[in-house]
């Protein structure tokens, strides 16, 4: 290889380097950005002892109350998948004026929607029978685990979901 050979090889490797570089910045420019936290919308509503389901948009940085999961297969797959995308639902508990708990609706056993149950107090998965109780922790029936959560916290009055699912405790 003679020398001029060598510095167009030089030149098309740093032409390639800049490239990428400039294709990646663009990237992280045009992509949505997604929050990492969102408010609690109607928070200061719920009175302790409540349970409410929550559907969440990131890129709004906002959760409202919902009586649908409209978003729950496109949730339950993206939570599968270890990402969180723009939607998210989550069950909220406030327990005491300062306790808030926040979990998410897919069953650690089957995937399947977990409903509140409020006459027995539990979280409830109908398709693989297991139950849970108000604070996310196993009850009985053949899920592995805690329900999965994410992170609350208050702030100024406000109560904030961190959009980072936490995995649930094992059962063994």
């Amino acid at each position: 290889m003679n020398t001029r050979e060598k510095l167009f090889l030089l030149w098309a490797v740093l032409a390639s380097v800049l490239f990428l570089g400039a294709a990646f910045v663009v990237g992280q420019m045009l992509l949505p950005r997604f929050a990492d936290t969102a408010q609690l919308m109607y928070a200061a509503e719920m009175e302790p002892g409540a349970t409410v389901l929550y559907q969440c948009s990131r890129a709004a940085k906002q959760c409202a109350p919902t009586n649908q999961a409209a978003h729950y297969v496109e949730f339950a797959n993206a939570a599968g998948n270890g990402a969180i995308e723009d939607y998210t639902l989550l069950w909220v508990t406030h327990d005491t004026p300062t306790e808030w708990r926040a979990f998410s609706p897919v069953s650690t056993h089957l995937g399947c929607f977990v409903m509140w149950q409020p006459t027995v107090e539990q979280f409830r998965d109908p398709c693989g029978g297991a139950a849970w109780a108000r604070d996310g922790k196993y009850e009985f029936g053949p899920a592995p685990r805690d329900l999965d959560s994410f992170p609350v916290r208050v702030q100024n009055g406000a109560v904030f979901i961190e959009f980072k699912l936490v995995r649930g405790k094992n059962i063994n």
